[in-house]
């Protein structure tokens, strides 16, 4: 990708949904039918909760972590080019495909980890910020994505025709 005020807008697309999909982890981890959720926010959920004997679930740690590190290697997009910006964005994609995958999976997971059936609890679904963690998630590997198809489309485009006097 030649331009690089679009290879900019990627790169700050990118950082955005990152940071965005780490911040919405202060929201509820599951919905409830009652007012509130009776575990928390994704980060009570992820870390577990002495006070309400839930451990913590080592899986959601480690996507959590490749998410902060997916953001920060976003910032080295402005400085890459060619083979070496490729290989970033594929593996940027490739990172927030995995995060998103596995928060999609919060609920099996807290309950294998845990020995608790989430229904009996009145938790019944995803809350609003294992959601916004997902579609943040997958926002960051389609950018990265469409990232990686520019660098090989301009890549390959032909030279234009020299002008004829």
């Amino acid at each position: 990708m030649k331009n690089s005020s679009s290879r900019n807008v990627i790169a700050v697309f990118t950082i955005i949904f990152a940071v965005v999909a780490v911040f919405v982890m202060f929201a509820p981890a599951f919905h409830s039918n009652n007012y509130g959720t009776t575990l928390g926010s994704v980060f009570h959920v992820m870390f577990g909760n002495e006070s309400a004997k839930y451990a913590p679930l080592p899986l959601l740690i480690v996507a959590f972590i490749f998410a902060v590190i997916g953001a920060l290697v976003a910032l080295s997009e402005f400085f890459l080019e060619g083979k070496n910006r490729k290989i970033v964005l594929a593996s940027e994609a490739i990172i927030f495909l995995a995060v998103g995958t596995v928060f999609f999976f919060i609920r099996p997971i807290f309950s294998a980890t845990n020995h608790v059936d989430l229904d009996l609890i009145d938790e019944t679904g995803l809350g609003a910020g294992t959601i916004c963690v997902i579609i943040f998630s997958y926002l960051a590997a389609a950018i990265n994505l469409l990232g990686l198809a520019l660098e090989g489309k301009n890549k390959n485009a032909p030279a234009p025709a020299p002008r004829k006097r």
